[in-house]
């Protein structure tokens, strides 16, 4: 599997790739994968623009949000298992395609816990409604599977992400994994919204009347790969590159 012919098509054709990261996308047939594009606006397979439906919105709220979901939809409908990286000097897309079969190989699909809208700090996300040391399992193993593949981050990398005062477990978590919030201190999130730091709390509650309405109640949701994405270059938006089946 090491010679680029070998690789998957859209794999193959990587190598130029920025950044790349490990993310839970949900079956692309999936009601989830669906609803969540439609929340973004954007189908990221077909580029087809989708206008998200905003009855009962205040103008002004309604006029910015397509601007709430800008910073989601660049990175794309996902939860993040191991936070966007850089391959390290050496290592070729042969050896982090044989990295991503052989991580998903020791673990088996299944159902995740069903699904919420939570505010975490300043956006709102869906998150499990319980723990699911399976999701956990995985995410650690991205984590710490694909990081001898990593080069490590820069001084401007690692600033840019304490975007807040991090705990010191947090601290040593970026230090030693590259971002902060894994391990322990992970968080199953997909991300509906940015920031809404300057959205009224009237605004803020609409949001999560609408994101309720989208997505509670939805058919449970099998957590049965993991998706490889890339930034083509620096601030472009995240393309699906290859999807890893989970053993059955």
């Amino acid at each position: 599997m090491s010679s680029r012919s070998n690789l998957p098509l859209l794999l193959s054709n990587a190598e130029t790739f920025y950044r790349f990261a490990a993310y839970f996308t949900p079956a692309p047939d999936s009601t989830l994968w669906k609803a969540g594009n439609r929340w973004l606006g954007l189908d990221p397979v077909s580029g087809q623009v989708l206008v998200p439906s905003i009855p009962g919105y205040p103008p002004d709220v309604a006029i910015r949000v397509p601007d709430l979901m800008a910073t989601p939809r660049r990175y794309g409908w996902h939860a993040t298992l191991k936070a966007p990286f850089t391959l390290a000097p050496g290592i070729t897309m042969g050896a982090l395609h044989r990295a991503m079969l052989a991580l998903c190989a020791l673990h088996k699909s299944f159902v995740m816990p069903a699904l919420k809208v939570q505010r975490i700090g300043n956006f709102l996300a869906l998150v499990p409604a319980q723990a699911s040391p399976e999701i956990q399992s995985v995410a650690d193993a991205c984590v710490m599977g694909l990081h001898p593949l990593v080069q490590a981050l820069q001084p401007f990398e690692l600033q840019r992400r304490r975007c807040r005062v991090l705990t010191v477990e947090e601290e040593k978590m970026l230090q030693q994994w590259g971002y902060p919030h894994v391990l322990a201190q992970f968080q199953f999130h997909m991300s509906l919204t940015g920031p809404l730091t300057e959205v009224s709390d009237e605004a803020v509650h609409l949001l999560i009347e609408q994101a309720q309405a989208s997505f509670d109640g939805m058919p449970p949701s099998r957590f049965d790969g993991v998706t490889l994405v890339g930034e083509p270059v620096a601030g472009a938006a995240f393309s699906l590159i290859h999807r890893y089946a989970l053993s059955t």
